[in-house]
């Protein structure tokens, strides 16, 4: 999945193009919690069912996750369903682009992270180390949210004991780290990388993640080609959620999410 600043990047431009904003500042904290989605489960260190949890929220039962959410949240915590939607599409349409670069192994988190990257730059016109994510993910969260997530991760896939603003906490502080260089561990590692010859974003940086040069890929369950950047990925994502939103915003009605995986953007194997 794209990192935090391109999911925050892909989530603020479709509300700007709808011209939609929140009313309050608590609002747009849970629509950056959404834009955020499961990922959150990915931060939590040392509890392989938290890591369990965001495997299977992004790849089984992912129509029935968005519509128990959009069913219970949609009237009372609109904004995180605004947010969820928009992880939905940004991570189902770019996800087959950046698994067919890299795979779902160690080199995946390293290529997102320069993708974020070159998307920070070329919107925002800065360096991703002169802005901070960390500081706009909001310090409380609803307790309608830690308890269905609670209730989902159980009733779904038997996983218990999951906090939903324990996770959140621990991925404040994870981003939080990263900003800061992440201290003497951090730099020690830096030092193994320098030696052992790999570089900054585990040697993508500067190279064309973007595929601005337009080389062919091919999807990774389906074998389809595709010459696309992600560039067009991204634009075909800003689209597809204004239309999700621009018509729960226009009927007054919850939105109509395809129940497609995050992870492929085809059906889901629902077991």
């Amino acid at each position: 999945m794209p990192d935090c600043w391109t999911h925050y990047l892909h989530g603020t431009r479709a509300l700007r193009e709808l011209r939609f904003d929140f009313n309050n500042e608590e609002e747009a904290g849970l629509f950056v919690l959404g834009i955020i989605g499961p990922n959150v489960f990915y931060y939590v260190p040392d509890n392989p069912e938290y890591l369990m949890l965001g495997n299977k929220l992004h790849s089984q039962k992912c129509g029935k996750y968005l519509r128990t959410f959009i069913k219970e949240l949609f009237k009372t915590q609109r904004a995180y369903i605004y947010g969820l939607i928009c992880h939905h599409t940004l991570d189902r349409l770019t996800h087959p682009y950046i698994i067919s670069q890299v795979g779902s192994g160690s080199k995946h988190y390293e290529f997102e992270k320069a993708i974020d990257a070159e998307m920070v730059k070329r919107v925002l016109r800065k360096p991703i180390s002169e802005v901070s994510f960390a500081d706009k993910i909001p310090h409380e969260v609803p307790p309608e949210l830690n308890e269905l997530y609670f209730h989902v991760a159980y009733e779904f896939f038997k996983i218990d004991n999951i906090s939903f603003s324990e996770a959140v906490e621990d991925t404040r502080a994870f981003i939080q780290n990263e900003e800061k260089g992440g201290g003497f561990l951090s730099i020690f590692g830096r030092l193994l990388r320098r030696f052992s010859g790999e570089t900054k974003y585990g040697g993508y940086e500067g190279m064309d993640v973007l595929n601005l040069n337009k080389r062919s890929w091919f999807h990774p369950t389906t074998g389809w080609e595709s010459r696309n950047t992600f560039l067009d990925l991204f634009e075909q994502a800003v689209e597809d959620s204004k239309k999700l939103i621009g018509n729960s915003l226009k009927y007054s009605m919850p939105p109509d999410v395809p129940d497609l995986s995050f992870m492929t953007n085809l059906p889901c194997v629902d077991y």
